[in-house]
């Protein structure tokens, strides 16, 4: 964007980083300042008090009152909505709006089709996977099937058998599985981005040609 403002290459990358820098260490100050607080509240002492079984409207730590929690303190857990449920289910959707709009109405450009295709497809998979456990409440059936033959192999005394299954429960975990579509949707993120890049480049230096 600043290139086409007619920006030194230089000077972009500078102002670039400059405003990337300070962005990061804003979010980490800000973050950091509200964990701490929790942190000096005891928000953290007992199970992940953010997780979906614990914001369930049936939930013992729901329905216990403030004053009977020794380690809140004042902090009020409140139930979760179906409207945060669908938000969280369509980030993959929500993800890509502004990039789309920067792209199209900025650049001009979005880059590498192909790489944008990685992104959304790899992201979308991952996360909808994901879902079968955090929001489906272990629902995940391939985890139960594992459970039940690693259960079955250690009662029968078979430690290959149990090993095995153990692995097998690993790869086909939702959270191991987002971490994987997801680093593949980082790389691709990165592709993307470069291609971005060296179009937006190549733009601004034929408009240069052009104008000599």
């Amino acid at each position: 964007m600043l290139l086409k403002w007619n920006y030194d290459l230089s000077i972009s990358s500078l102002i670039s980083t400059t405003v990337c820098i300070a962005v990061y260490l804003t979010h980490i100050v800000i973050n950091g300042k509200r964990f701490y607080s929790e942190h000096k509240m005891g928000f953290w002492r007992e199970m992940c008090p953010v997780s979906v079984r614990i914001r369930l409207p049936n939930s013992p730590r729901v329905l216990r009152k403030e004053k009977d929690d020794k380690y809140r303190g004042n902090y009020y857990i409140k139930p979760i909505g179906i409207l945060e449920v669908y938000l969280f289910a369509l980030m993959p959707v929500f993800q890509n709006v502004p990039s789309w709009a920067l792209s199209r109405s900025v650049f001009h450009s979005i880059g590498s089709v192909c790489m944008v295709r990685v992104v959304n497809t790899t992201l979308t998979v991952g996360w909808i996977y994901r879902l079968l456990e955090r929001w489906a409440l272990d629902g995940c059936r391939l985890l139960h099937f594992c459970e039940k033959k690693i259960r079955a192999a250690e009662r029968d005394g078979g430690v290959l058998g149990s090993s095995f299954w153990t692995v097998v429960a690993a790869v086909v975990s939702p959270t191991a599985a987002l971490h994987f579509w997801t680093g593949i949707t980082l790389i691709a993120g990165y592709c993307h981005a470069r291609s971005l890049e060296i179009s937006v480049l190549m733009a601004t230096a034929n408009q240069r040609a052009d104008s000599i």
